[in-house]
Formats: structure tokens, C-alpha cells, sequence
């Protein structure tokens, strides 16, 4: 009886231990997130911070999949906001290329099916996340990004 206490003890102190450490990467990406979300689109260079963030992108990404068999809320959450910047933005990059034109704005804005003024001064990467440009994103393999990056490759060339 007394074994079966310490040891149920021991597995809860583990799952704390988890748990903490889930809770610490979610307020560590809470802050790389603050340093970007108020840049305005204009300002964004996505290269770069892909770069900045690569590192704990890669360290975050692979202790949430280790414990991916842990049905909590808190590791899912942290997990979809880490890969919702991550996947935006290539989206960025290819929307920053100089000549990229209104008609290419028009295309996103009618695949995407929402309204924005990508020269307003909230237009920022916060707007972009909350807009879900990277359900877009994430469709990279999707026939509609496919359209949209070619036909902007072409035009370009």
C-alpha cells in the first residue's frame, strides 16, 4: 500500500515536472512572439526572424512532441502558436519580394476570402496571425498557394 503512494507520487511529481517545463516554453514563446507582433508588415523580415527563433523553434517543437501522448490543453496550445509563426513566414517572405504588385494582394485576399489594407499601419505580424494568414500557410501543399506562388514566380520573372 505504501509503495503503491510513493510510486503514484513519484509519476506525479514527473507530470510536473512536464508540465512546468511546458509552461515555461509557453511564456518564453509568449515573449518571442511580443518582440515581433507590433511590427508592421513593411518592417517584418522574415529571414531574419527565422533565424532568431530558429533554435528554441527547433528546442520548443521537439519537447512538446516528446510528450505529444499527454492529452493537455496547454502543450497542444503552445504547440499550434509556435508553428503558426513558423509556417507564416515563408508566406511573409514570398509577400515581401519587391515586386510583388496589388493584383498578388488581390489574389490573397480573395483566396483567403477576408478583407485587410496591407498598407495600414495595424497591419502588423500580430494582424497577420489574428487574419490566420497561416491557415493559408499551411495549405503550402494546398492547390491555391500552389496557384498563388507560381503565378507570383512567373509574373516576376
Amino acid at each position: 500500500m505504501f509503495d503503491r503512494g510513493v510510486m503514484e507520487f513519484i509519476a506525479l511529481d514527473s507530470e510536473l515536472d512536464i508540465l512546468d517545463s511546458i509552461w515555461n516554453i509557453a511564456s518564453e514563446w509568449t515573449k518571442v512572439l511580443n518582440r515581433y507582433k507590433d511590427v508592421h508588415f513593411s518592417d517584418i523580415d522574415p529571414e531574419s526572424i527565422q533565424n532568431d527563433i530558429q533554435a528554441q523553434y527547433k528546442e520548443y517543437t521537439d519537447t512538446l512532441r516528446k510528450y505529444r501522448d499527454k492529452d493537455w490543453q496547454i502543450r497542444d496550445h503552445t504547440f499550434e502558436r509556435i508553428q503558426t509563426l513558423w509556417n507564416i513566414l515563408p508566406l511573409a517572405s514570398l509577400l515581401k519580394t519587391r515586386n510583388i504588385r496589388k493584383r498578388h494582394w488581390n489574389s490573397l485576399r480573395d483566396v483567403m476570402k477576408t478583407e485587410f489594407d496591407e498598407t495600414a499601419p495595424e497591419f502588423t505580424l500580430g494582424q497577420i496571425i489574428k487574419l490566420k494568414f497561416q491557415s493559408f500557410a499551411e495549405s503550402k501543399n494546398d492547390h491555391s498557394y500552389e496557384k498563388f506562388g507560381t503565378r507570383k514566380k512567373n509574373r516576376l520573372c
